[in-house]
């Protein structure tokens, strides 16, 4: 059985993720894919530091957020795997 306090982190994880990845355009940046939103992840560009190790792990301030995922751009699962492993 989940905890209320689980079921709310969850939902809260999945619905500012809705929110962003419609807010950085909904589909990869690079191919265009945007069939399910669980195989689009937000890349951190060469020189942009890591701030977290995700940025919807806790529940926080949607605000603060927002304004740590504006340098980040938006790949399916692929094109993010390729592109570390192009070192691009």
């Amino acid at each position: 059985m989940t905890s209320t306090h689980a079921q709310r982190q969850r939902n809260w994880r999945r619905k500012t993720k809705e929110l962003i990845v419609e807010m950085k355009g909904g589909c990869c940046t690079r191919c265009g894919y945007n069939k399910c939103i669980a195989a689009l992840e937000f890349h951190h560009p060469e020189g942009e530091p890591k701030k977290d190790r995700s940025l919807l792990m806790n529940i926080r301030s949607l605000d603060k957020v927002i304004e740590d995922v504006q340098p980040l751009i938006l790949m399916c699962a692929n094109c993010h795997a390729e592109e570390h492993y192009n070192g691009e």
